[in-house]
């Protein structure tokens, strides 16, 4: 038995499919464990399973320096040479386990014909729930998947064998539509933003971002009775930003995900940026309609405003990872044969979690214009100015291939918990 190797076969990457709604499809992995003999004959009668499970692993970020790892000569003449970069590299702080199975050994078929000779091919399919995370890279740390595999030999030994997978959230969009409403009250300008936001085209990360603005005083007299002046809004400044947070879980909450969790760790990444310019007012303005007089003095008044924004396809967001998605056992050590027990580092036996989430940012640029009442012209405009810095949270998903149809939601799988002892029943036509 010690001339056997063990092999895994499945799609290097697997999709979790769910619709803007909230209802998600959690299909099980298609696999195969391959064992192969050295020798001439494949003899399993003595092995009667194999081990499987899906085990997820946490590494941080971590840094060399340059100069400790860079050559004598290019730490003395540095102001001469170019830097280098650092390298990156990562350290694992938890491994947990998200599925365990056990698949029976069945006696080799009787036509060896359809086998290649001292090898036998299990199919098995590994299951896998819907809030798994997907496998993430942020800009602390990641979230990586193996697939392990392990028998007992005749011997009382242990072989196995480990094969990375990468787990995917794929959404199907209908009306994807985010609205957030947000209050201003300490700021002179703006009193209250309504937006919303729009996944639209076909491929990549591209928004429409309708917002309502409502400015506290859109029009007031002048200094000169003869001229009145009216708030403008003259562009935005936005960024879309990536928070990653490391978080360590204290131990006795494992019933609370979450609950008293210390920030280890967190870091900002900007995924885009830009300047969107215009001119945006409301009716008092004379320069996009004729202003009504009866209305100067009111107040809180809505600018409606349309642009897009997106991110470049050279820049891939991490998923939305929350913290409720972190609520899976560690994995032990003496779990897996000697041979992965080298191969996966273990850390201090603590949970450890990461989260991400995105966000907007918006600068609202102003200015003030200021008209003559007879003339309605312009006579008058201050420099733009910084409003408001308004935050809103940012829903930035992977949208599924147009061929996955939505009927997939429509009824109530069952899950694999709850498979029937018995076959099912078919009608007769």
């Amino acid at each position: 038995m010690e001339n056997l190797q063990l092999g895994l076969e499945f799609p290097s990457t697997h999709d979790l499919y769910s619709n803007v709604k909230g209802d998600s499809l959690s299909q099980p992995i298609p696999a195969s464990v391959v064992i192969q003999s050295r020798s001439r004959s494949l003899d399993l009668c003595k092995t009667r399973a194999v081990r499987l499970c899906l085990i997820q692993i946490l590494s941080s970020k971590a840094r060399d320096s340059a100069e400790e790892s860079g050559h004598i000569f290019s730490r003395v003449c540095h102001q001469f040479l170019p830097k280098p970069q650092p390298r990156e590299c990562y350290l694992t702080r938890s491994c947990s386990v998200i599925e365990e199975l056990s698949i029976p050994v069945p006696a080799p078929p009787r036509d060896a014909s359809t086998q290649v000779p001292n090898t036998q091919k299990i199919p098995f399919y590994m299951p896998i729930l819907a809030k798994v995370p997907g496998t993430t890279t942020s800009g602390i740390a990641k979230i990586s998947y193996f697939v392990v595999a392990s028998i007992d030999t005749e011997d009382n030994s242990s072989i196995g064998v480990s094969k990375e997978i990468i787990l995917r959230h794929r959404t199907l969009l209908e009306q994807n539509s985010t609205q957030y409403t947000r209050f201003y009250p300490n700021s002179s300008v703006i009193s209250k933003i309504f937006l919303s936001q729009n996944n639209i085209g076909a491929t990549g990360f591209t928004f429409a971002v309708a917002a309502k603005i409502f400015l506290r005083y859109p029009a007031a007299p002048a200094g000169r009775s003869s001229e009145f002046k009216c708030m403008t809004i003259r562009g935005f400044r936005w960024r879309i930003e990536e928070v990653a947070q490391i978080l360590e879980m204290p131990a006795g909450q494992d019933d609370v995900p979450g609950h008293d969790a210390v920030k280890e760790e967190s870091s900002v990444r900007e995924l885009a940026n830009g300047l969107q310019k215009g001119y945006w007012s409301t009716q008092h303005n004379p320069l996009l309609q004729v202003a009504n007089q009866q209305a100067i003095h009111q107040k809180d008044s809505a600018v409606d405003v349309v642009f897009e924004i997106k991110i470049p396809s050279s820049v891939t967001p991490a998923p939305k990872v929350d913290i409720s998605s972190n609520d899976f056992e560690l994995l032990s050590p003496e779990s897996l044969p000697p041979s992965l027990q080298e191969s996966f580092i273990f850390p201090t036996r603590h949970k450890v979690a990461l989260t991400t989430e995105h966000r907007l940012k918006l600068d609202v640029l102003v200015s003030e214009d200021t008209f003559d009442v007879s003339t309605q012209k312009l006579v008058d405009r201050k420099p733009m100015r910084t409003a408001l810095n308004a935050t809103f949270p940012m829903s930035i998903i992977d949208r599924a291939e147009a061929h996955i149809d939505e009927m997939i939601f429509t009824g109530n799988l069952p899950c694999y918990q709850d498979i029937p002892g018995s076959p099912p029943k078919y009608e007769v036509f």
